[in-house]
C-alpha cells in the first residue's frame, strides 16, 4: 500500500483520493476503478446516484443537494449525490476538509477525447478538482474503436499504475491528466503517446416527435464533422486502433495567449 509522507518530522500517511464518474454511483466502472485505487491509501467514493453522462461542468445552484450512503457487498463503498459530478467533487471536498491529494474520475464507459472533453461528466469531475488546486486524473475506456464487453477490471488495473507514476514523479496543482484507455487485453496494449486534443465540432440534427398530447418534443442526434486527423492527437491514436494508452493534459486556464498579445498592440478607440 503506498503512502504518503505529510512533512518531514511527522509520521506518514496514507494518500487520500476523491473519486467520482458521470456514469452513476452504479456503474461497473467506477467499482473496478474503486477496488484499484483503494490499494493506494483512502479512498472517499462520491458520485451521481444517476448516470450524467453529457452533463459537463454543470452544477446545482438553484435546488438543494440529497447525499445518501451507499453499501455493496455489506460494506461502505461511498456517497451517491443528486446532482452532477462537478457537484460530486464539490461536496466530497467539503466532506473530506479538503484533506485530499489527488480527485480521480472514472472509470468511463466510452472514450472522451477531441470536443467531447468539453461535454464529458467524466472529464469535469477531475477538472472540478483541478479547479480547486488539486492535481487530478480522468480515466475512460475506449470501447468504441475497440469494441466488445468492456474490460473493467484490466483498465482500472493499468489506472491505477498510471495513477501511481502520475505521483510519484509529480503532477502541479489545477492541471487534469485525460486518459483513454484501449477495451482490451493488457498484453494487447501496445504502450503510452502523450498527445494533444483534437480539433473538430458536432454537426447538430434535431428529430422533431409528437408526444401523446400532441406537443412537439425534440431528440438532439447529430454527427461529428471536421474532424483534426492529423497525427499526434487523442483521436488519430484512439481511431487509428493502434493499441496505445493516450494522455493528454488540460489546463483550466483557457486564454488564447498569442491572440492576448496580438489585441495588446491593437491601436483601441472606443467611446469620446
Amino acid at each position: 500500500m503506498m503512502e504518503q509522507t505529510k512533512a518531514k518530522g511527522k509520521r506518514e500517511r496514507k494518500l487520500r483520493i476523491l473519486l467520482t464518474n458521470d456514469d452513476g454511483i452504479d456503474a461497473p466502472g467506477l467499482a473496478a476503478l474503486a477496488e484499484e485505487l483503494e490499494k493506494l491509501g483512502e479512498l472517499l467514493v462520491i458520485a451521481p446516484e444517476r448516470e450524467m453522462s453529457g452533463s459537463g461542468h454543470a452544477f446545482t445552484k438553484r435546488f438543494p443537494l440529497r447525499l445518501r450512503k451507499v453499501y455493496k457487498g455489506g460494506k461502505f463503498f461511498g456517497y451517491a449525490t443528486s446532482g452532477t459530478p462537478a457537484d460530486s467533487v464539490k461536496l466530497g471536498l467539503y466532506l473530506a476538509r479538503r484533506e485530499v491529494d489527488w480527485v480521480v474520475s472514472g472509470l468511463n464507459e466510452g472514450r472522451n477525447a477531441g470536443v467531447d472533453i468539453f461535454y464529458s461528466g467524466t472529464v469535469s469531475g477531475a477538472l472540478e478538482g483541478a479547479i480547486d488546486g488539486f492535481p487530478a486524473a480522468a480515466f475512460s475506456l475506449d470501447i468504441q474503436d475497440y469494441g466488445g464487453e468492456p474490460k473493467f477490471a484490466v483498465a482500472a488495473e493499468l489506472a491505477r499504475q498510471l495513477l501511481e507514476e502520475f505521483i510519484a514523479r509529480g503532477v502541479p496543482p489545477r492541471v487534469c491528466l485525460n486518459v483513454n484507455i484501449p477495451n482490451l487485453e493488457r498484453s494487447e496494449i501496445r504502450g503510452i503517446k502523450v498527445v494533444r486534443q483534437a480539433l473538430q465540432r458536432y454537426e447538430d440534427h434535431f428529430e422533431v416527435r409528437e408526444d401523446p398530447f400532441g406537443e412537439p418534443y425534440f431528440w438532439l442526434t447529430g454527427a461529428i464533422v471536421s474532424e483534426d486527423r492529423k497525427e499526434e492527437t487523442d483521436l488519430a491514436a484512439l481511431k487509428g486502433k493502434e493499441g496505445v494508452i493516450t494522455i493528454t493534459p488540460l489546463k483550466i486556464e483557457l486564454t488564447d495567449q498569442e491572440l492576448l498579445r496580438e489585441l495588446e498592440r491593437w491601436s483601441w478607440k472606443i467611446g469620446s
